[in-house]
């Protein structure tokens, strides 16, 4: 499949109130026109299935919207995406379309400091970029020397 465009966008999901409508939004859009993603989302929302050590309404919900999308996190482990004095937990997720997820390599936390209570996530995208075949020639190529 070949697509003339993918969104890469940062999403940030504000902890203090509901900020789903302008992501929803976003990945209706996509949808609608056949853009594949790659989102890195602050999401403040908590699940294990994604390396939380909790589950709360948020997460719920997000993981519950995220089932019925072709979204998945490629987040690996559960090392801790935010870290205060107080806890580290994972509430950044690295969403993708499915058919493009292929594209993610390497992705994990970073050791690298940052001037943030968030880690930094780092991953590569693969650049493979489709190669037509036009035809085998028959001639052999000295008739052109």
């Amino acid at each position: 499949m070949e697509w003339a465009q993918i969104c890469f966008c940062s999403v940030y999901m504000a902890y203090d109130r509901d900020s789903t409508r302008e992501f929803f939004s976003l990945v209706s859009h996509c949808k609608t026109n056949n853009i594949p993603m790659i989102l890195g989302c602050d999401a403040n929302a908590h699940h294990t299935s994604w390396g939380r050590s909790d589950i709360n309404n948020r997460g719920e919900k997000l993981l519950e919207y995220l089932r019925g999308t072709n979204l998945i996190w490629v987040n690996k482990g559960n090392r801790p995406t935010f870290i205060n004095k107080r806890r580290g937990e994972v509430i950044d997720l690295t969403l993708v379309s499915l058919d493009i997820s292929y594209l993610i390599d390497n992705w994990h936390v970073s050791d690298s400091p940052t001037l943030s209570d968030h880690a930094l996530i780092q991953f590569h995208v693969k650049d493979e970029i489709p190669v037509e075949r036009i035809g085998m020639s028959t001639i052999p190529i000295w008739t052109f020397m």
